[in-house]
């Protein structure tokens, strides 16, 4: 019902870019299928056979990220993100390092053709760092005081997917500046005499985090907070981010590295498996993300034709070194080594 009303909507109003500076150009909304625009076929087309909104620049936008052409979207992820984008639902990613929280956001944004902004929170986020701060600046030979804006009425000024990354590593304290934002309803910003900066209408609000809010359980992200209850009930939309399944991470070391010989990916995609299995029981502090295991099968092509044919497994261990092991405590190195040995060597 939501999306039906939504659809009967006026279209949204053009947008007109910083001409005067030239970086930004106008835009307009146009709506097509989402099965269409996300690449989708076959039964999944199905569920996705409803319009979502794409940009169209007058030019190249600086803020929209490039199209992965090899990114692979889940269903109930993408789904779920499509409906915050058009029910303007606040929307909380979670999940382990390196399963692809905030490359979810930012390939969903480059498909709709939406600049993507990103903030990266951590312990030393300030009010200031987020709304904005007196400067003292040079009018002539007098000295003025002016405010200059902080991150937060930057992402709000346009049509842009705003991405909180790592938020659950903010100050509590801090995050409160964002209860309001986090409603629909602007942001107050006191320091300039209560000014209200309104979000563009087509802005939309997005949070990642390694936990759900209430602290790091496991040991295994430090520095992780128990945020404030009201702010989390704010978001009204929750995905839960997980490593691809072991065929998915198959057909993605396939696609960026087609050169990889089949019983070559077959043996690293074991010992990603394991590696992940490991992580998740808190064997080993490591993760391995898509970039790492992506980053391994190019270094196995690569050794495997510096060695001759009769050292491959040569090959796979200074691949499995200079990727995974030599970055490993002493640990983690003990666990991997010995699923190295059992699968690769």
């Amino acid at each position: 019902k939501e999306v039906a009303a939504l659809k009967a909507v006026p279209a949204m109003p053009a947008y007109v870019g910083d001409k005067a500076r030239g970086e930004i150009p106008s835009g307009k909304v146009v709506l097509r299928k989402a099965s269409e625009v996300f690449g989708l076929a076959g039964s999944v087309a199905t569920a996705f056979n409803f319009d979502v909104p794409v940009w169209e620049w007058d030019g190249v936008h600086p803020d929209v990220p490039a199209i992965d052409e090899d990114y692979i979207f889940r269903g109930s992820s993408l789904l779920r993100m499509l409906y915050s984008l058009l029910a303007n639902k606040r929307t909380y990613l979670w999940g382990d390092s390196g399963t692809g929280k905030t490359s979810l956001v930012e390939q969903v944004s480059a498909r709709l053709n939406t600049p993507f902004l990103r903030m990266n929170f951590d312990s030393d986020v300030s009010r200031m760092d987020l709304v904005g701060r007196d400067t003292l600046t040079k009018d002539g030979d007098a000295t003025v005081s002016k405010f200059v804006d902080g991150i937060l009425p930057q992402m709000l000024s346009g049509p842009n997917f705003c991405c909180f990354d790592e938020v659950d590593f903010c100050r509590p304290d801090v995050a409160y500046v964002m209860q309001r934002l986090l409603e629909g309803d602007g942001l107050v910003i006191t320091e300039d005499g209560g000014r209200v900066v309104k979000p563009h209408p087509m802005c939309r609000i997005f949070a990642t985090g390694n936990t759900q809010g209430q602290g790091d359980d496991r040991g295994m992200y430090a520095g992780a907070r128990v945020q404030s209850a009201a702010m989390l009930d704010r978001f009204g939309c929750w995905i839960h981010v997980d490593y691809l399944d072991p065929a998915e991470r198959a057909e993605l070391m396939r696609k960026r590295v087609p050169s990889l010989p089949v019983d070559a990916l077959n043996k690293i995609a074991q010992y990603v498996t394991e590696h992940i299995e490991a992580f998740r029981d808190a064997k080993v502090m490591q993760p391995i993300t898509p970039r790492g295991y992506v980053d391994l099968c190019e270094a196995v092509v690569m050794f495997t034709g510096v060695y001759p044919s009769s050292k491959d497994h040569m090959a796979f261990q200074e691949a499995m070194e200079m990727v995974v092991l030599d970055r490993a405590t002493a640990q983690d190195r003990a666990v991997l080594t010995g699923i190295v040995s059992r699968i690769c060597l």
